[in-house]
């Protein structure tokens, strides 16, 4: 199968005015701009950590400011959007784990009625999204 410019697969005009109809591309179009909102503040977070070793060294004049300072702008630059997005990708990795974890109590029979692992499991995932 080829693949677009974007990484996805290539559609045929066909094929695209299907999605087009059925509504599907704006939906498609959000996640992507969604994933990019979260390498947009993972990068910052990643220039923000790699201020905390020791082992940096900047240019004589370039920056003249402690790691505090610099990981403080640096963080404060993230654009709301980005950082809300990285945050609810976090929340929904989370949620996956907890759908993994439940399957395993179903696979390994460990949802007997002395030990309900995975209703548990289930009802605090809820119970999570509620907060």
């Amino acid at each position: 199968m080829t693949k677009s410019r974007h990484g996805g697969p290539a559609r045929t005009p066909i094929e695209t005015a299907d999605l087009c109809a059925s509504g599907q591309v704006r939906a498609l179009l959000i996640t992507e701009r969604d994933e990019a909102l979260v390498h947009v503040a993972a990068a910052y977070e990643a220039a923000a950590r790699r201020t905390e070793s020791e082992d940096v060294e900047y240019p004589s004049g370039v920056i003249d400011m402690e790691g505090e300072e610099l990981r403080e702008i640096l963080r404060a630059l993230t654009p709301a959007d980005a950082r809300a997005a990285l945050e609810a990708y976090g929340r929904e990795k989370v949620r996956e784990g907890m759908r993994r974890a439940a399957e395993i109590c179903d696979d390994e029979n460990l949802g007997s009625p002395r030990c309900n692992c995975r209703l548990f499991i289930l009802a605090e995932m809820e119970k999570d999204a509620d907060q």
